[in-house]
């Protein structure tokens, strides 16, 4: 039995050393190139995409409605929310986020629901030469609302880097300890809808991080906690995302009644 788990846990280390290779080639752009990832936090999609075993589609600079293959789009999954999820391994602690390649410039964005009948958003993106960026989706009963992120950071050997999004509709006003301690150089609190910038952090090697979240009215018990392995150099996402409570509410589009389970999740992923 020992034997067999040391090749369980070889075979774990050496697709993490793919994946880490992988990543790093996808991340040599050439001066020319932009990139656009596409994250769901959206209770509305993922109550769509558990309903039915269809995709919600992202359509970029085109206004077709045929979905193929090559079309961005969120699947019914509790483990990826991202498109491309081509980095996603299963014993991964935090995946990392991926792109697809774009020119520079403007970029319309139409995402639309599993029937593909009507629009859930319709924006902008604004691509930059050379810097990856992730457009993060939410939504607050029915309404939603678009976070545009670039993923270019700076980082040194001897610190990790962090970037806290609050894109829980109803969690209200919270803030995060590390370890227990409230870390420096973060707001007070975060509202809904919040993102910091990436802040650094010392650390001297590997690390294990434990990540509580606390409501500002309530401050003496976590709402919700995750571990977060951390290596030296690197940069993470902590989203903060669905609802601390059920709820129930007329679908602005439909006009049907829609029920949103208590769904507060804590995601967590690798950058750089």
């Amino acid at each position: 039995m020992r034997i067999i788990y040391s090749y369980t846990r070889l075979a774990v280390i050496i697709g993490l050393l793919f994946a880490t290779a992988c990543r790093q080639q996808d991340n040599d752009l050439q001066p020319e190139d932009a990139q656009i990832g596409f994250y769901n936090a959206s209770e509305y999609i993922r109550l769509q995409l558990k309903n039915t075993p269809k995709a919600n589609y992202l359509f970029v600079d085109t206004k077709d409605t045929v979905p193929s293959g090559a079309v961005p789009r969120f699947t019914n999954s509790d483990y990826i929310n991202q498109f491309p999820n081509k980095f996603y391994y299963v014993n991964h602690p935090q995946p990392w986020l991926s792109y697809i390649r774009v020119a520079p410039g403007a970029h319309q964005l139409i995402l639309r629901d599993t029937s593909m009948r009507r629009t859930l958003v319709i924006d902008t993106v604004l691509s930059q030469h050379g810097e990856p960026m992730t457009v993060y989706f939410a939504d607050d009963k029915g309404k939603f609302r678009t976070w545009k992120l670039s993923d270019q950071v700076n980082t040194k050997s001897d610190s990790i880097y962090l970037r806290i999004l609050n894109l829980s509709p109803d969690a209200g006003k919270v803030f995060l300890t590390i370890n227990g301690k409230v870390p420096t150089g973060l707001p007070a609190s975060l509202d809904y809808g919040d993102v910091t910038r990436f802040t650094g952090r010392a650390v001297s090697g590997p690390d294990t991080l434990r990540v509580r979240f606390y409501q500002q009215s309530a401050p003496d018990a976590a709402i919700i906690s995750a571990t977060l392995l951390t290596t030296p150099g690197s940069a993470y996402n902590i989203v903060l995302k669905g609802n601390l409570m059920a709820q129930s509410f007329k679908d602005p589009l439909t006009g049907l009644v829609l029920n949103y389970d208590a769904s507060l999740k804590l995601a967590l992923t690798q950058v750089k």
